[in-house]
């Protein structure tokens, strides 16, 4: 659910995953491993920075 979020945003920057997750600070296809692993708030919070928008935003589900 997240990374559909966040692979939408990033498109509509017009970034790849790759481009987000090293401006992020983040290893290479870090982000893919969400749908199986939680990750900390440190990085859900520098993917938003770096989208521009809330944490809620990437992880709320819809209608919430």
């Amino acid at each position: 659910m997240m990374l559909t979020k966040i692979l939408e945003k990033c498109k509509e920057k017009g970034l790849t995953l790759a481009e987000l997750e090293r401006q992020a600070g983040l290893a290479n296809r870090t982000i893919y491993k969400w749908n199986e692993n939680v990750p900390s708030v440190e990085k859900v919070l520098a993917v938003a920075n770096v989208l521009g928008v809330t944490v809620d935003e990437l992880v709320k589900k819809e209608g919430e």
